[in-house]
């Protein structure tokens, strides 16, 4: 009879399994531990597939058309092999007869006055800025005889080039400009691939703004350009004003046999207002603003886990009960900041018992359910979120063996939900940032849980 009291105790032990264990709530232990990750990127995947295909399909595209690609790294008028039309130029010898000249301080005139200045206090402060010029210019041609254009001031550069390049057509009119200009090298399009370009969009116009500010001068340069030249190189002038129409022609109009007459080139293909509609789609899709971290977000696909380690265990005098399960939960990010998530797995009941002579192993299976609600806030970078949980009854069996012999049985477990009960898995907080971790150790009734949380990448 002494199987049969184990027995007893076995189906004793299955109940505290199933019901003891949501008697009581106390915290034990927490533990955080900081991810050296970045940040994740909240964007919902119908927000990343739009972002990803506008900038795939729309907007590079424009860029790698000569009239976008030329300026930005195609060309560089510096050098006999840079493929600049109107020829090479020595910038330090141009850059000497333009301040003997005295066109450095007509240039200087040429700028906007401040509202506040009168005449004389706007003509005093051009000769300050004059001033400043000329030691510029000195320090260039008294420095390095190869010039990199990182180094070539962009005020000088403005008035050399718009020698040549300072048409500005629309509206029915021709004017003017000085803004023609080569971008730094960092902005060059030729050395950079579909995510570079996407990356160095946003990278660029948030070191002067930032969030929704930096999307928009991003849409407000493609809509405007730089003093309206984006404009002007949809229309094939390059632009030339005449003198610059007569300069190209001594070098490009009269060879093999063509005639020395300037022509427009045919316009590229796509049109600026196509470009503009393009970034205003592409900005929209990334919730209409840049972010700086990760610096790839809407750029390529992001798919991120939060893995759960939960382990129970219940240890009374001569028995012995442990499960523990590993669940990946995939992350589902909504245009509202709101993270959905849920997985189901296999979870394992193991029961061990020895009293009165008796020995008992005993294991049982069900299935769980785990589910998740968070919300992000990107200001505090902080993902508040409840975690809940529904298993199933666990069935199975074991051996009990005693001096009379051996004895099966059947192990069986009620189902549980966490929400029928108060655990801490209602109110949980963790930065959201790749490789964030977090443990927390509670008991409930008899049985000691231990939860481990980790947030991680994964391949799309």
């Amino acid at each position: 009879m002494m199987h049969r009291l184990g027995l007893v105790r076995i189906k004793l032990a299955a109940a505290l399994v199933s019901l003891g264990g949501f008697t009581m709530q106390g915290h034990l232990s927490y533990a955080q531990e900081a991810g050296s990750g970045e940040p994740i990127c909240p964007l919902s995947e119908e927000q990343e597939k739009r972002a990803l295909k506008v900038f795939k399909d729309g907007i590079t595209p424009i860029f790698r058309i000569d009239r976008c690609s030329n300026c930005h790294g195609g060309v560089n008028p510096y050098s006999k092999q840079g493929g600049h039309a109107g020829n090479a130029f020595d910038f330090k010898e141009t850059l000497r007869e333009f301040v003997k000249s005295k066109r450095l301080q007509a240039g200087v005139l040429k700028g906007s006055r401040l509202r506040e200045e009168t005449d004389a206090q706007f003509r005093q402060r051009a000769l300050k800025e004059t001033a400043s010029l000329e030691q510029k210019a000195k320090a260039i041609l008294d420095g390095p005889e190869d010039v990199p254009t990182e180094a070539v001031d962009r005020f000088f550069e403005f008035q050399i080039c718009s020698e040549c390049h300072n048409r500005v057509t629309g509206g029915g009119r021709e004017r003017s400009s000085t803004a023609w200009v080569l971008p730094i090298e960092r902005n060059f399009f030729t050395n950079k691939d579909e995510k570079g370009l996407c990356m160095n969009m946003q990278k660029f116009f948030q070191e002067t703004a930032s969030g929704e500010e930096a999307a928009q001068a991003f849409v407000a340069h493609l809509r405007i350009g730089v003093d309206g030249f984006q404009n002007e190189s949809f229309k094939g002038t390059r632009g030339l004003n005449p003198r610059g129409e007569v300069f190209y022609d001594d070098f490009v109009g009269g060879k093999n046999g063509r005639p020395k007459t300037f022509q427009l080139e045919p316009p590229p293909p796509g049109t600026d207002i196509g470009l503009q509609i393009f970034a205003q789609d592409w900005v929209e899709a990334l919730g209409g603003k840049f972010r700086k971290k990760p610096p790839d977000c809407g750029c390529v696909p992001h798919r991120y886990q939060l893995k759960i380690r939960q382990r129970w265990t219940v240890n009374l005098i001569g028995r012995n009960l442990e499960s523990e399960v590993e669940v990946p939960v995939d992350l589902k990010f909504h245009k509202d900041g709101s993270i959905t998530g849920e997985a189901s797995v296999r979870r394992e009941l193991q029961e061990h018992l020895s009293t009165l002579g008796t020995t008992c192993e005993a294991s049982a299976n069900g299935f769980e359910t785990w589910k998740l609600v968070a919300k992000l806030d990107e200001e505090s970078g902080q993902m508040r979120m409840k975690l809940a949980f529904n298993r199933s009854a666990m069935l199975g069996g074991g051996i009990c063996r005693s001096r009379v012999g051996a004895e099966g049985h059947e192990l069986k477990t009620a189902p549980i939900k966490s929400d029928d009960v108060r655990t801490p898995l209602d109110n949980l907080e963790m930065p959201a940032r790749v490789g964030e971790k977090r443990s927390l150790e509670f008991r409930l009734g008899p049985g000691r849980n231990t939860l481990d949380l980790s947030l991680i990448e994964v391949s799309p």
